[in-house]
């Protein structure tokens, strides 16, 4: 049906949406360091029976080691873009572990030596990557401390703040410096602009994936009329930038300043009621 209405929505979400650019940085420190290394008692076990099963199996041990195979190759080559993440692997590793449990079953009615230490490598190596790994990845660090809620805290009074100030202009912008980590963008989501920053400015902006002219209209024209950074940013990393040198500080609290647009607010947006308080 979405094809029939409009086959250029698919193209521009599914095609354009995560065209990215090349990462090789962040390819290198989220899946080689992260996945490729700690997994590698996994990987090559894995890609070793995939290719026997190729080579020497007909039916479905060849389907199944063609899959591994595709899968890895796949979640390798889309893992270079920007933005990749360990999920990538996610498909690969679960067909992997299937793949190991149906090399083991058939290696026991083998008596052989060789199919012994094919046994005892198979299952150490399971035993070693996926429990703990996961353990390391994801609970460890869940039980090793008390949840800080600090900066949680902090944000809660600038945010508060803000929406204080916003009361003389409900329909103004904000723009949040602090993409990553923050909950700034959560607490004020009725007024800040492009919540999911971390897209933006790191490829789509760029590569100019969607039309952002009133994005780039919004950061000269004064409807973004706040914006709010740590205490030693000097800049807010936006392209084109969102000047300082067109904001003036009122406010400093919780190691965070709120800037204000030099001139008063458009008038459409300061005496116009706004429909989110509808």
């Amino acid at each position: 049906m979405l094809f029939q209405q409009e086959a250029g929505i698919v193209y521009t979400n599914v095609v354009r949406g995560v065209s990215n650019g090349i990462d090789l940085a962040n390819f290198r420190y989220n899946l080689v360091e992260h996945y490729l290394r700690p997994f590698v008692w996994l990987v090559v076990p894995s890609l070793a029976i995939s290719i026997r099963y190729i080579v020497f199996e007909r039916g479905a041990r060849q389907l199944i080691g063609l899959n591994t195979i595709g899968l890895f190759l796949f979640a390798l080559a889309t893992g270079l873009k920007w933005g990749s993440a360990l999920n990538y692997f996610t498909e690969y590793t679960g067909l992997s572990c299937v793949l190991m449990a149906d090399a083991l079953w058939q290696l026991r009615n083998t008596q052989s030596d060789w199919a012994n230490v094919g046994r005892v490598g198979l299952v150490l190596g399971f035993a070693w990557v996926v429990p703990l790994n996961a353990m390391n990845f994801n609970w460890g660090r869940t039980f090793a401390k008390p949840i800080d809620m600090t900066q949680y805290q902090q944000e809660q009074k600038v945010a508060q703040y803000v929406k204080d100030q916003l009361k003389q202009c409900p329909d103004c912008l904000i723009y949040s410096t602090l993409f990553n980590s923050s909950y700034l963008n959560a607490f004020l989501f009725r007024n800040c602009i492009v919540p999911q920053q971390d897209l933006v400015i790191g490829s789509a902006y760029k590569r100019r994936s969607f039309n952002y002219d009133d994005l780039d209209r919004a950061t000269q024209d004064g409807r973004i009329q706040y914006v709010i950074s740590r205490d030693y940013e000097t800049e807010a990393p936006f392209s084109p930038p969102i000047y300082f040198s067109n904001y003036h500080p009122i406010k400093s609290l919780e190691g965070y300043t709120v800037y204000k647009y030099n001139l008063p607010a458009p008038p459409n947006l300061i005496n116009r009621k706004s429909h989110l308080s509808k």
